[in-house]
């Protein structure tokens, strides 16, 4: 057929992005696709490096000062932390393989511990985990207690 040119659909991709310490199917469904797309090309996609985006690319779509913030972790006046169970493993609705209890520790440790090294005041609820086959309700009320642990402990630190 004789027509306009095709359009092209351009996808950004780039191994520097794939960098997740744990091999989750998340992390990994780009590589994937990017693979697939290679064997089995599709007329008009084009598969391309992303380019780096400067500040002021970052600074015509946000505020000045979240970009600050973001580059130097001030100004932020509070932090408020949605402490979910979903992606753990045993988790029947959401749970990623390889979310184990002490991948979460880890989480609750950072994220509290970068509030208390900044001085920075947080707020937490306790969400997600759904129980089922494999998490019933005391191992998804203890996934939630490690929050509230890490939580005691940092506060004792400060």
């Amino acid at each position: 057929m004789n027509g306009p040119p095709r359009a092209q659909v351009k996808l950004d991709y780039s191994e520097r992005y794939q960098l997740a310490g744990h091999a989750f199917d998340t992390t990994r469904k780009a590589e994937w696709i990017v693979e697939l797309l290679a064997r089995e090309p599709v007329a008009g996609v084009v598969i391309q490096e992303p380019a780096d985006v400067s500040i002021e690319a970052l600074s015509a779509v946000h505020d000045p000062r979240y970009i600050a913030a973001v580059r130097t972790g001030k100004p932020i006046d509070l932090c408020i932390y949605n402490a979910g169970m979903d992606p753990h493993e045993n988790c029947n609705i959401r749970g990623l393989t390889g979310i184990t209890t002490a991948i979460l520790v880890a989480r609750e440790h950072l994220v509290f511990g970068w509030c208390r090294d900044r001085r920075v005041p947080i707020v937490f609820v306790l969400a997600g985990g759904y129980t089922g086959g494999r998490l019933d309700q005391m191992a998804l009320a203890a996934l939630h207690r490690l929050t509230i642990e890490q939580a005691a402990s940092t506060s004792l630190q400060s």
